[in-house]
């Protein structure tokens, strides 16, 4: 990132803690901005708004003032800054969250097929309107001709 005000507010927002990484040590050139912004383009102006509103030297209670006035503009920058951080692999590896993965099923089976068999070889679980429902009850009248 090459606006120094941005990479300030980023880490105000994720500083490092113990093991984890602030946030501008876990997007160092803004790569991982970029690719949430490619998602969701809509959130692109949210760090500008803030930066607009913020003064030139800011700090916490700046930041805290933005978001209770503007709750908007401020869910937007944390949906863009912890979208773009929790990409970050050191980060991943941090919290130990590998991604999601595709489980492939056994092939084997899915564990039911003994009941699937068994239902498609039992007879039908329908019947033809013009059955009767009892032997003694009367002819169901359909609208079909006979």
């Amino acid at each position: 990132m090459t606006d120094p005000r941005r990479t300030q507010l980023f880490d105000w927002l994720v500083p490092g803690r113990g093991p984890s990484p602030a946030f501008s040590a876990a997007d160092a050139d803004g790569a991982l901005i970029a690719r949430v912004l490619a998602l969701r383009p809509d959130l692109a102006g949210a760090p500008d708004r803030i930066l607009a509103a913020l003064p030139e030297a800011f700090g916490p209670d700046d930041i805290e003032a933005f978001a209770t006035a503007d709750p908007a503009g401020f869910e937007a920058l944390l949906e863009l800054v912890f979208g773009a951080y929790f990409l970050s692999p050191a980060v991943r590896r941090t919290i130990g969250y590998d991604g999601q993965q595709a489980l492939s099923l056994p092939r084997d089976g899915f564990g039911a097929e003994e009941e699937a068999v068994a239902m498609m070889a039992a007879a039908p679980r329908w019947r033809d309107p013009r059955d009767p429902v009892h032997p003694e009850a009367p002819e169901v009248p359909t609208a079909s001709a006979p």
